[in-house]
């Protein structure tokens, strides 16, 4: 006998952001643009910020199979209906008001892939989680973490159940998802706090690419531009004041340079996690989970 999962399990325990640092730019030398890159030594243009200290009010899942029919055996992913990320871009965005636009149709869904402290009688989003398990700023660092289900030893997270389509035949004890799986993403949702108005950034360039000092810049619109890419957004689908880190990715090990993929375990590498409107902590279970630290 074969004892398998039906679901498997994706948990938040600790959610930061860097409160000061550098986002760096190069041009696109076909369109001019400004494009975003990790690598200071190709930039041409730096935005230092700090004073960057938003609330977090919302945590979503989206990639997510809707229904993955296992048995007796299930042989293609594309078999599950998938609840495929949206679009971010543009100017509507896929969540308004706590929730899944998509999903409006689908409350029961809706609910267990968003978590929000969305108040519809006109005061809008309030924090995520209470102080009991925020604000904790690790000594001699610019991090902030606005949700630490360690806190106290709590032992909290915020979770999300999800389908692995996988070959429910197969008797290996780590059975891996079938070709073509895909991982969910999460979302996690900031709103700018009043304090925010005053966060400082600052834009300067170098003449070459990779040399050079960095030095202040001249042309407003330049400067005007890159701040835009970094500041917080006016207005995201009439929602102002938001703003959202997409994690589509996963790593483990010490270093966490090995990127996971799905599996059809009872345990697998996880995230961060707590239900906003419902007010729910859940007890973590499991291995610990690595912090996620984002920035401006």
């Amino acid at each position: 006998m074969t004892i398998r999962p039906a679901l498997s399990r994706l948990e938040v325990q600790q959610a930061g952001v860097v409160t000061s640092g550098y986002v760096y730019f190069k041009t696109d030398g076909g369109t001019g643009n400004f494009i975003e890159t990790e690598i200071e030594g190709e930039a041409e243009y730096r935005v230092e910020f700090s004073g960057f200290q938003p609330s977090l009010v919302g945590v979503y899942a989206s990639n997510v199979y809707k229904t993955s029919p296992l048995f007796p055996v299930q042989i293609d992913p594309a078999a599950g209906t998938l609840f495929a990320t949206p679009t971010f871009e543009g100017q509507e965005s896929p969540i308004k008001k706590g929730k899944w636009v998509e999903l409006v149709s689908e409350t029961e869904l809706n609910d267990y892939l968003s978590y929000a402290n969305y108040d519809e009688a006109g005061t809008g989003y309030g924090d995520l989680v209470s102080t009991a398990y925020s604000d904790d700023t690790p000594s001699g660092t610019n991090e902030l973490l606005l949700f630490n289900g360690n806190k106290n030893s709590a032992n909290k997270v915020i979770p999300f159940n999800f389908f692995v389509p996988y070959d429910i035949t197969s008797t290996v004890s780590d059975v891996t998802a079938l070709s073509g799986s895909v991982m969910p993403s999460l979302h996690f949702q900031f709103k700018e706090q009043p304090a925010q108005q005053s966060m400082t950034l600052t834009v300067t360039h170098r003449q070459t690419a990779g040399t050079g000092t960095w030095e202040p810049v001249t042309d407003n619109s330049i400067t005007e531009a890159l701040k835009a890419q970094v500041d917080w957004p006016t207005a995201v689908g009439g929602e102002d004041g938001i703003a959202f880190a997409n994690v589509v990715k996963y790593y483990t090990g010490d270093d966490l340079t090995t990127e996971t993929t799905p599996q059809a375990r009872l345990h697998l590498p996880r995230k961060q996690s707590h239900r906003g409107s419902h007010q729910h902590l859940h007890q973590h279970q499991g291995t610990p989970t690595p912090t996620m630290y984002m920035s401006s």
